[in-house]
């Protein structure tokens, strides 16, 4: 048994994203479509006004999701914010854990609002 105090959560600072089925957020992904997805990547991806997009909110993994399409296919990325990083940041404060390790710095671009969260706590 680990004790709390050596414990950090982490928190990544990208998303995932995947072609799917339907734009429904839990569709069905098509195999060996899933990649990476930064920060900065779905902040250009919100305000492209070219594309269909829908937004979302997962509650039970506390995150938000996109929908969108491109070139007729149906993606969906699932991706941290400043207000699902403040959540995870709660969770630290509750369990009384040492901190948080950060996945991967840089993943952030030149934006400051998932720093800016953390840096309250």
């Amino acid at each position: 048994y680990v004790p709390k105090e050596k414990i950090l959560l982490g928190i990544p600072f990208y998303g995932y994203e995947w072609r799917v089925d339907s734009w429904s957020p839990y569709a069905n992904t098509y195999p060996n479509t899933g990649v990476t997805a930064s920060y900065q990547r779905v902040k250009k991806l919100l305000e492209n006004q070219n594309l269909q997009i829908e937004t979302g909110w997962n509650e039970r993994a506390l995150c938000p999701y996109i929908i969108y399409v491109k070139d007729d296919h149906i993606n969906v990325v699932y991706y941290e914010n400043p207000t699902s990083i403040e959540y995870k940041l709660e969770y630290v404060k509750q369990l009384d854990l040492a901190g948080i390790a950060i996945w991967a710095l840089g993943y952030e671009g030149q934006d400051r609002d998932l720093w800016d969260v953390i840096s309250k706590l």
